[in-house]
């Protein structure tokens, strides 16, 4: 330990960065570690009032290091944040200590708003922090249609919230236009999440037209999880932020409770004419799919990219950008290269397998259930595809992850796909164009992460 305690500060905190070990175990072997780790220890904390029951569900945390702050599933140590237990005692800290105030770059709040008390403590801690911090993230739950207004400052700059929690109505499928619009207008927020828009038709109506509301958010990272496809209404929506940057967006038809499926498919030319107005801005693109609900693509409707400059890290449905030779068969439809719809700055692929078979299903020899739609091979032809065209439409893509729905997988499993007949064409195309590619099962969706 004294060879740690005569390194310089600066190395020690590049030690800290990279090692995997609690950072809180580490700041306590000695007193001159503890002086140097602390304001690492302290950069990113989180309170999450989800003691009392599941009713909040998994907090998710913004990837505060990575250049696109949009939430992710919640892990046990997230990038090693620091968890708040004591919410009062916190609020106590921060009025006595003015450094503890200046260290702390981030913080993430998720409450019960029904509990006047936790919400008092949680806007006390916010404005403490508020001359120093630089990103805070809120996820109030249970509101019941109260307005935002009373929770907000502009110190707030990301904001996760559920549509029925202020006023949507869920059961039928309509929605406040007015009211959505405010969220866009907050101030400080650069960052918004809503989970659970079952209609987009709800922008509708000479009041609500008659504000210009293109360009006039500033917004520039917008999720809306479990929520219906793209139509008109959500090109609307999509119109209002000034220069989008990060877009996820997590399809869901149909509600099996009240809600119609989309039963002509989901269409991701839709997607694509909806994000028309940020063509020039977006960086990032989630396309996602919810399993149990989702009712196949439109085929004659695919997804093109191709004319989306910046776009460079990319995640979707194989379905999205190319069907196969048995749809093609039965659509009697030509089908375009996998790799005609990829966007020129592309860096980054997220590939979604479909369906529930393994990869090894995919590849001549192997077992292969009656009802996979894909011949023994064509994977390989898509993915040579994606790899020989590298140099021509896409010259910066470095890295390809293929990534299949496993149910009931806890954790992620990156599968060694070299002892499968045929693979070796894949390998070797890959490497030749200087691309990683890997193979991940999980049960919940892997993005990118900041590295």
């Amino acid at each position: 330990m004294s060879n740690l305690n005569t390194l310089p500060p600066e190395i020690l905190l590049r030690i800290a960065h990279t090692i995997h070990i609690s950072l809180p175990n580490l700041a306590l072997a000695s007193k001159h570690l503890h002086h140097v780790l602390n304001p690492l220890l302290y950069r990113f904390v989180h309170y999450d009032d989800n003691r009392r029951g599941a009713w909040l569900g998994g907090m998710e945390f913004p990837d505060w290091p990575c250049d696109f702050h949009q939430c992710s599933s919640c892990i046990d140590d997230p990038r090693q944040d620091s968890r708040i237990v004591q919410l009062d005692l916190f609020v106590r800290t921060l009025v006595n200590s003015p450094q503890m105030r200046s260290t702390i770059s981030a913080a993430s709040f998720q409450w019960d708003a029904e509990n006047a008390n936790t919400e008092k403590a949680v806007l006390k801690a916010i404005g403490l922090l508020s001359p120093s911090v630089r990103f805070v993230h809120v996820r109030p739950v249970k509101m019941l249609g109260r307005h935002l207004s009373s929770l907000i400052s502009p110190t707030i700059t990301s904001l996760e919230i559920r549509s029925e929690d202020f006023g949507f109505d869920y059961k039928n499928g309509n929605i406040d236009g007015k009211q959505f619009y405010s969220l866009f207008c907050l101030p400080g927020l650069t960052s918004l999440s809503v989970q659970d828009v079952r209609s987009w038709s709800g922008f509708k109506g000479d009041a609500f037209e008659c504000i210009d509301k293109v360009s006039t958010s500033n917004i520039t990272c917008l999720n809306f999880p479990n929520s219906v496809p793209a139509d008109t209404g959500l090109a609307e929506v999509l119109s209002w932020p000034k220069a989008l940057r990060s877009y996820r967006h997590e399809v869901n038809p149909w509600d099996d409770k009240e809600w119609e499926p989309f039963t002509r498919g989901v269409s991701g030319a839709a997607f694509v004419d909806a994000l028309e107005t940020q063509r020039e801005t977006l960086e990032e693109f989630f396309l996602l799919t919810l399993e149990n609900n989702f009712m196949g693509v439109a085929w004659e409707a695919l997804i093109d990219l191709s004319s989306f400059t910046s776009l460079r890290r990319l995640g979707l449905l194989r379905d999205y950008l190319t069907f196969s030779k048995v749809d093609a068969r039965s659509t009697q439809k030509e089908n375009s290269p996998i790799s005609a719809g990829l966007p020129p700055a592309l860096e980054e692929l997220q590939l979604e397998i479909s369906n529930e078979s393994f990869f090894k299903c995919y590849f001549e020899g192997e077992w292969r259930p009656n009802w996979l739609d894909i011949e023994p091979g064509e994977i390989i032809e898509w993915l040579c595809d994606i790899a020989k065209n590298k140099r021509s439409k896409y010259p910066r893509l470095r890295k390809v992850v293929v990534w299949r729905s496993e149910m009931g997988a806890c954790t992620p499993q990156w599968i060694n796909m070299e002892r499968y007949c045929g693979y070796n064409q894949i390998k070797t195309a890959f490497e030749e164009a200087k691309i990683k590619i890997s193979w991940l099962d999980c049960g919940e969706n892997e993005l990118f992460s900041a590295n």
